[in-house]
């Protein structure tokens, strides 16, 4: 009789495997008679990820964070061996520069670790006996050590590669594309609601997210991404593409003119037929069916007789929305291009840079800036009251724990510090009672083991879903810093007593450093933004056709440019934070409202100001126009910011843009038979501006709508 063999689950292997690499790494750092071994089982207990490629590449940053924070570390130290100010002024300066590139780094956490550990080095080596040399030397070999372990754990046993998530995470985008994609062509008819179309275009954002994630670990844990990774990067460039594009059609201005656009563009269900076929196709690549490329005709035709009928205004819109599809439709076969050569390794030509915009790499951002000075303080508030305040629980660590966490906490400016002193306390009493109580009865190297393997397995198994993975970071770093296992082990109550005053202190220091330089209340942050978004719109579309521009208007509308596109997703975040008391009746829906109609306004800014920047001179109307849509823009901004009431929106509506029409009427009769394209081009400048001034309007409707004087009460907390 055969006995059936359970299977096991993936979050069991999972927390086996690092169950086995904590206890495999200890064993080695004690046997060679290692200091500080908590160091390698810290390193175990932050590289352990979900998949293999995931684990390797979180290992890599790891150990080359650690490499760098040597070098830096070591030099600081040989500059100024006996100018205390001016070390801390350069470690601090350094810490503040890696926390302005984690926040913007497509590779965080290697910011992140050359920050800490550079600062446990240098005061490691101010406070300890050994040199700085050897405190170095100590650090890198046991996070060596516990990187080394684990990833032979995760090669070696029930290795999860990330090939199939990716190829999963691709065919749900494919699919979320398609879904959108019809949606997108019932707009016309209204049978979408706008919570339905916002909720397609957050599951494609989010499926976008997952894709760009699991592509770094799939190069760093199957054989065959990584010979085909150039071809997988341009298809990751090329699908963001169409995913912007989706979005901004979602945001697109709808055409209310009584004809369906079916009959203004004939061929409109064959071209949506062809862009789903499309989506279709690259579900079917991916997956694995081999077949032939066959890119959708990328043209739509225009009913000119029909068109003529309309007014400027419509005829405007169904002008930029064919430009819209057609350039999707374009960027859909290039993904589908992309998508053959990635999937089976096929040259498709040069690799194209995808640089169809200007880099914003260096651009200053105030949040970040603001987050820099943060970390900063934290770090030189700790360092003063180590030098000046007698007895101060934890002593040099008190500088080191700060350092880290500011670092840590610095790229999730939404959790609030003083939160995570509860869990943090309970952390430290069940692991101050597996220290006192349980580990002085132990005998033996194996005793040790089973219990280091029985309690990461149990940390792991409790915070096994991904949503709960601080917890499980939190839970294995507490327990192996509060037992700090070594060869002359020693037990000490006030060792744990310090611990349970140290990391309040260290959090309620982060929590009061918070609130500088004004309050992280989500309804106030959220109000910020939104008051900077209106003033950078604002400047936009007073800049935007300018005839000259220096190289310091340039750097400013690219600067302005970057805040409006990325303002709306940190609104999107924020206002999810916001307390119900706040919002009471149907202000939660008006909010929600309120941050897609910015999504709009930044896609039809950014469209706006791409189009006047071909122009050599707008029409006096539209620049009467474009000064009252500035105006209304900075008064919805002195509104969210200081309260001052905006002005009615009249002036900029539609309605106000009637004036417009009839210039550019007159100007076409007297500049004689203008050319089809800038024809099409003259339309889309109309239906652009009409959807900005359609969105103002209801941004200033929606702002009516919410009552913010609750949002100014005086509270601390």
């Amino acid at each position: 009789m055969i006995l059936a063999v359970p299977s096991i689950s993936h979050t069991t292997k999972e927390s086996l495997k690092t169950a086995v690499a904590m206890v495999v790494t200890y064993t080695i750092a004690l046997s060679a008679g290692w200091d500080k071994s908590m160091w390698a089982g810290l390193a175990v207990a932050l590289v352990s990820q979900q998949t293999l490629g995931l684990s390797l590449n979180k290992a890599a940053l790891r150990m080359l964070g650690t490499l760098a924070a040597i070098v830096v570390a070591l030099t600081l130290i040989a500059l100024f061996p006996q100018q205390r100010w001016l070390f801390m002024v350069c470690l601090s300066l350094w810490v503040g520069a890696c926390a302005y590139f984690l926040l913007g780094s497509s590779r965080p956490y290697f910011w992140q670790v050359s920050g800490f550990v550079s600062v446990i080095i240098c005061v490691g080596a101010a406070t300890a006996s050994e040199g700085a040399f050897e405190v170095a030397m100590l650090r890198a070999q046991q996070t060596g050590l516990g990187v080394l372990v684990y990833s032979l754990v995760a090669m070696l046993v029930w290795p999860c590669s990330s090939r199939d998530q990716l190829f999963e995470a691709c065919q749900a985008l494919h699919a979320s594309h398609l879904l959108t994609i019809r949606k997108i062509t019932e707009l016309s008819s209204k049978t979408v609601t706008s919570e339905e179309l916002a909720r397609r275009v957050s599951e494609m954002v989010q499926a976008q997210s997952r894709l760009e994630m699991l592509l770094d670990a799939a190069i760093a844990d199957s054989q065959e991404i990584w010979e085909a990774r150039r071809q997988w990067r341009v298809y990751l460039s090329k699908s963001a593409a169409v995913t912007t594009s989706m979005q901004q059609l979602c945001h697109s201005q709808p055409l209310d003119c009584g004809s369906p656009l079916s009959d203004l563009l004939p061929n409109l269900a064959e071209f949506s037929a062809g862009l789903e076929q499309s989506f279709v196709q690259l579900q079917a690549l991916i997956g694995g069916e081999i077949g032939r490329a066959q890119p959708s005709d990328d043209t739509l035709q225009v009913d000119a007789r029909k068109l003529r009928q309309l007014s400027l205004f419509d005829a405007g819109v169904v002008a930029q929305l064919r430009h819209q599809l057609e350039k999707l439709s374009s960027q859909t076969s290039e993904l589908l291009l992309a998508a053959t050569a990635a999937r089976y390794g096929v040259a498709t030509g040069p690799v194209a840079s995808d640089s169809t915009t200007p880099s914003t790499r260096l651009m200053p951002d105030t949040d970040r800036l603001w987050a820099v000075l943060r970390v900063m303080g934290a770090l030189w508030s700790a360092y003063l009251a180590y030098l000046f305040v007698d007895g101060l629980p934890g002593g040099a660590t008190f500088v080191t724990l700060t350092g880290s966490l500011a670092l840590g906490l610095a790229r999730y400016p939404q959790i609030a510090p003083a939160r995570l002193i509860t869990p943090v306390a309970l952390c430290i009493l069940l692991s101050g009672i597996i220290y006192l109580f349980v580990m002085p009865r132990l005998e033996g190297v194996r005793e040790l083991g089973l219990l280091l393997f029985v309690v990461t397995f149990g940390i792991c198994q409790l915070f096994a879903d991904p949503k709960r993975q601080a917890g499980r970071v939190i839970g294995l770093a507490i327990f192996v810093t509060v037992c700090s296992v070594s060869n002359q082990q020693t037990y000490s109550f006030i060792a744990v007593a310090n611990m349970a005053l140290l990391f309040p202190l260290v959090l309620l220091l982060l929590s009061a450093f918070r609130y500088f330089p004004s309050s992280p209340r989500p309804e106030r942050v959220f109000q910020r933004l939104l008051a900077r978004f209106f003033r950078s719109s604002a400047f936009l579309l007073a800049c935007a056709s300018a005839s000259q521009r220096s190289q310091i208007l340039d750097w400013r509308m690219r600067y302005h440019c970057f805040a409006v596109s990325t303002i709306p997703a940190r609104l999107a975040t924020w206002s999810e934070l916001i307390d119900k008391r706040y919002l009471p009746g149907e202000s939660r829906c008006h909010l929600q409202e309120l941050v897609l109609r910015c999504n709009a306004l930044s896609f039809q800014s950014g469209e706006l100001v791409s189009a006047l920047s071909g122009e050599r001179s707008a029409l006096p109307p539209f620049q009467t126009w474009r000064d009252k849509a500035r105006t209304l823009l900075r008064r919805l901004a002195d509104y969210w910011s200081t309260g001052v009431t905006p002005t009615s929106p009249a002036e900029v509506a539609p309605e106000g843009l009637i004036r417009m029409e009839q210039a550019i009427r007159e100007a076409a009769g007297s500049r004689g038979k203008l050319s089809a394209a800038d024809i099409e081009r003259q339309l889309r400048l109309l239906g652009l501006s009409r959807g900005v001034a359609d969105s103002l309007k209801s941004l200033t409707e929606l702002t009516e709508q919410i009552k913010l004087e609750d949002w100014r009460e005086e509270r601390f907390f």
